[in-house]
């Protein structure tokens, strides 16, 4: 559907943008893309008022991947898939994932005054929002 490929190619492409902006932070402030502490970490320190702000369900686990990252038996699933089968289930993996973009935007947010940095948040949190809401009514629509 083109109405779905096109929205897919918005969500590969400003992913990869923010991504590159991130990597591009990283590396002007000496910091290494792999820290040597299992992946997440972050998103379990207290925030700046030095509570433990959860969002969602509130816990994420050391280690464990990022919030709504589809499993490898998720994207399996999907690529065996055609029509509007293939449509719907991409449609809610997708919306996942964006809830778990919302979610560490928002975690971010509770853990950093840095001004480029909150600014890139506010605008993951406002566009993935926005996008979960057109995603909702294109999985309706197939429904």
């Amino acid at each position: 559907n083109p109405e779905v490929e096109l929205l897919a190619y918005d969500i590969a492409t400003s992913q990869q943008q923010q991504a590159g902006q991130m990597f591009g932070w990283l590396n002007v402030w000496g910091v290494p893309q792999a820290a040597p502490e299992p992946s997440m970490t972050w998103m379990t320190r207290p925030a700046l008022d030095g509570e433990a702000h959860g969002h969602g369900d509130g816990a994420h686990v050391p280690g464990d991947a990022m919030p709504g990252l589809a499993s490898r038996a998720q994207i399996a699933k999907l690529g065996s898939l055609t029509g509007l089968d293939s449509e719907r289930y991409y449609l809610e993996l997708m919306i996942a994932h964006h809830q778990g973009g919302v979610y560490m935007a928002q975690a971010l947010l509770d853990r950093s005054d840095h001004r480029v940095v909150s600014a890139l948040a506010r605008g993951i949190v406002t566009v993935q929002q926005s996008e979960i809401e057109y995603m909702q009514d294109l999985l309706r629509k197939r429904s």
